[in-house]
């Protein structure tokens, strides 16, 4: 059994249409799956890259705050030793030159006293006010931490176990300070030194990326955050582009889908038409038949029947001249090539299965393709024989009134 056998034997259970229809919304439903899918697993490993480099950042600082922390102790206590020794005004030269403070990690050392003013320093100089220096304004509101690896929304801070914030920094953007007091650090420093998770602030509601450490021989501890928009800007570009991909997809295939319907619905009605007029010619009270280019007999009506005498089954696969009388049996070629060249109207004798002669009016007309070619001849019979028998009185009486 074929699947158009299966398919009409089952007409209650199932519908081409319907199955075009969960086709292509399966195929939309495969491809949103993939698409979230492939943005999750994107997403999963761009956190797991941001937490690494904010790690990394954070390690950075930290050794950076380490550095900081001792070489500002060697050089404070330098300076404590001088000044008791010298007064207020101590010989930075000889500090770098001859001294304890180390001259390949100081090239130029100076006190700036707390209005801006020059007050010493290791080179020759005038009297000179650096307020306006930005390192002046750095130190003068604490903000050591004054970097732009931390982006837009970004936080850095070097906070102590005690929970009281030494030096914080907020990037650009920011609208509020995160309240570092109120994170999970706390509890994250019971179990590891060291690490990273996500945090949603409650000052300005922002996800931020957190990495810390704890300083070596310090009680205060690194943190390095990098809010969630910003460092995942590109990743959020490319998830846009996908589903954008995913929403043309989407809707090639809702059109195709669509096409095929119409494509469906389309042939359902031509079948329809075709059903109809073989219901019309099944029942037709004339003989029609239809015959290949090469004169075989591929259709045969009820009418057909009921003229000739020969079954549907008798009579198709035989020749058509099965119709004719032997003496015509020449022109049936003809008539043939004819009727491939045009629609043709005439009356002939035609053959019953008893042998008897049954006068005919014909109508044969080529059967063509979309294309043209012909690709059968379809021919309809009416029984005129009761006309002939009329024509025949009227011809007796037409007769016998002339006389």
């Amino acid at each position: 059994m074929n699947l158009t056998q299966v398919r009409r034997s089952l007409p209650g259970r199932f519908d081409i249409g319907v199955t075009i229809i969960a086709f292509g919304i399966c195929l939309v439903g495969l491809l949103w799956s993939g698409v979230v899918l492939k943005i999750r697993a994107e997403e999963k490993a761009e956190i797991s890259d941001l937490m690494k480099d904010t790690a990394n950042l954070a390690r950075a600082v930290e050794e950076h705050a380490v550095r900081t922390v001792r070489e500002a102790d060697q050089v404070l206590l330098s300076l404590l030793s001088q000044i008791r020794l010298q007064g207020s005004k101590p010989d930075l030269r000889q500090l770098i030159e001859g001294g304890p403070i180390l001259s390949r990690i100081y090239t130029y050392l100076s006190i700036i006293d707390e209005h801006g003013n020059l007050a010493a320093s290791n080179q020759p100089f005038k009297p000179l006010n650096l307020s306006d220096r930005e390192y002046f304004k750095v130190h003068v509101a604490a903000d050591i931490l004054n970097q732009p690896f931390i982006g837009k929304h970004g936080v850095a801070t070097l906070v102590g176990r005690d929970g009281i914030v030494r030096v914080q920094r907020a990037g650009s953007g920011a609208t509020a300070m995160p309240d570092v007091k109120k994170w999970s650090l706390f509890k994250r420093l019971e179990t590891s030194k060291s690490g990273s998770y996500l945090a949603t602030s409650a000052s300005d509601g922002l996800t931020r990326i957190l990495s810390y450490r704890t300083l070596p021989d310090h009680p205060l501890v690194v943190v390095v955050g990098v809010e969630m928009e910003d460092a995942l800007a590109v990743f959020y570009q490319r998830s846009r582009n996908y589903q954008q991909a995913a929403a043309f997809a989407s809707l090639v295939i809702l059109g195709f889908t669509g096409f095929l319907l119409l494509l469906v619905s389309r042939r359902k009605r031509a079948e329809a038409g075709r059903a109809q007029l073989a219901a019309i010619v099944q029942s037709s009270d004339d003989a029609i038949i239809s015959i290949t280019p090469d004169g075989v007999i591929l259709t045969w009506n009820e009418g057909a029947s009921r003229l000739f005498g020969h079954t549907a089954l008798q009579a198709i696969g035989q020749p058509f001249t099965l119709l004719y009388p032997a003496t015509e049996y020449p022109k049936a070629g003809s008539n043939l090539e004819a009727v491939k060249r045009g629609e043709r109207h005439y009356e002939a004798m035609r053959v019953r299965r008893d042998g008897g002669l049954i006068p005919v009016s014909v109508t044969a007309f080529p059967i063509q393709d979309g294309n043209g070619k012909i690709t059968g001849i379809g021919v309809s019979y009416r029984n005129i024989a009761e006309r002939k028998k009329a024509e025949a009185v009227q011809a007796e009486l037409s007769a016998i009134v002339e006389q």
